[in-house]
């Protein structure tokens, strides 16, 4: 036998005790270039190595965690970040922005190098967070619901293709239009119009978008039209996870980084 099998033999032997002796914290193996450093191997030896263990049904691979050995339930009792994402059915950056921003719960907690979260945690958010038909009660203390939220119009253009990072997206000037109101003043149609850009650090125009929304709203008190003002913060509000999503779905097709995107608040 050839010394390099000798080494590939000795270090698949001391990964093998080392799992088997509970070595790793939460079953989670180091990723392929700290674990050829400390065996002492090439990674491609390596991942010879893991192939072989994963056939044996000792180490599985899990997305956004790596390698993880197989005698631990831990990924059934905490989420990753996809794990989240997908539960509340949004996209992964959304969530990590959400969380980011300290509009969702952050954790201590760790897989490798990737957060995790307990689920009844994300459950309770969830079940308490702002959403479509449940929103805060106005500053006239009169309870607002949204009962549907349509998108009227979208236009975009990208005006420059190189640019400097970091780049800025500021949301403009939102424009709150009352279209309708019902005979008892409790139902209005509200159209809210966003014009959006992106510029890079030297304000320059990189990209712009004119986003217009129509939201359905019903009051438990009647508001008469022009005392709908006070009430429009809270449709921004429940509007703001919609349009985020958008704006992510637009800017990645244009093909410009993650943005920090804050929508929510009405510029003053």
């Amino acid at each position: 036998m050839r010394p390099q099998d000798h080494k590939t033999t000795d270090a698949e032997e001391l990964l093998r005790q080392r799992i088997q002796g509970g070595h790793y914290t939460n079953g989670v193996l180091p990723s392929e270039r700290v674990l050829s450093r400390e065996l002492g191997i090439a990674r491609t030896t390596l991942r010879l190595i893991l192939t072989r263990l994963a056939a044996e049904n000792i180490i599985e691979s899990h997305h956004g965690i790596g390698w993880k050995t197989t005698n631990t339930d831990l990924p059934n009792d905490w989420w990753t970040a996809e794990d989240c994402a997908r539960y509340l059915g949004i996209e992964r950056g959304t969530w990590t922005g959400y969380v980011s921003r300290g509009q969702a719960p952050d954790t201590d907690h760790k897989i490798g190098r990737s957060k995790v979260w307990p689920p009844a945690v994300i459950k309770e958010w969830d079940a308490n967070r702002p959403r479509v038909g449940q929103a805060e009660q106005s500053p006239m203390e009169n309870t607002l619901t949204v009962d549907d939220i349509i998108l009227r119009s979208l236009s975009a253009e990208q005006m420059r293709v190189g640019f400097q990072t970091p780049l800025a997206l500021n949301p403009g000037n939102i424009v709150p239009t009352s279209l309708s109101v019902s005979d008892d003043s409790r139902r209005h149609a509200v159209e809210i119009a966003y014009n959006l850009e992106v510029r890079d650090f030297s304000e320059i125009l990189i990209w712009k978008a004119k986003i217009t929304y129509v939201a359905i709203v019903e009051f438990d008190n009647p508001v008469e039209r022009e005392n709908l003002d006070p009430h429009v913060q809270g449709i921004l509000t429940l509007l703001e996870p919609h349009l985020r999503e958008l704006v992510h779905s637009l800017t990645a097709r244009a093909g410009l980084p993650p943005l920090v995107i804050d929508l929510g608040r009405r510029p003053t």
